[in-house]
């Protein structure tokens, strides 16, 4: 925890993925990386900071009120998050109400990436998407031709 301090202090970004990678696949429990760390996380960027992680957060709902900049080691989180929740079998497609659950969602985080002309992320997500479940793939596809991205993205 102190090591994670230190990085993300020094904005070592390389670090903070990598503790924080190990520690959510990690099987104890007070190993594992608490939510709060996603705030952290944010604050490494330069591209953005509490504020626009506040107003992220606020209209999580709300994709058109998404700030414009997202952050790889924020996706990096996001991916290894829902790594871990489909390894433990949760359920992310039904919810009760907005929650961090919800916010952390690569789908969508791909199409802010996509939209922002983020192609560094986009390709990180694109490449955490590839995967045999192909009903996911075509969904995916038909999502992003109906936002008109999915031209972006290959040009």
């Amino acid at each position: 925890r102190r090591l994670l301090d230190l990085a993300i202090r020094n904005k070592n970004e390389e670090v903070v993925e990598a503790i924080v990678r190990q520690k959510i696949v990690m099987g104890l429990e007070e190993d594992k990386i608490k939510m709060s760390t996603l705030e952290k996380i944010c604050m490494l960027s330069l591209k953005i900071d509490m504020d626009v992680f506040h107003i992220f957060w606020e209209h999580v709902d709300d994709r058109n009120q998404w700030p414009a900049h997202i952050s790889l080691p924020f996706v990096h989180f996001v991916q290894s998050y829902t790594t871990l929740q489909s390894r433990l079998n949760l359920s992310t497609t039904v919810r009760p109400a907005i929650t961090v659950d919800s916010m952390l969602d690569e789908k969508s985080l791909l199409f802010v990436a996509v939209a922002n002309k983020n192609f560094i992320c986009t390709d990180s997500l694109l490449n955490f998407r590839a995967s045999p479940n192909t009903a996911c793939q075509v969904h995916l596809d038909k999502e992003l031709r109906l936002r008109c991205v999915l031209s972006d993205i290959t040009s």
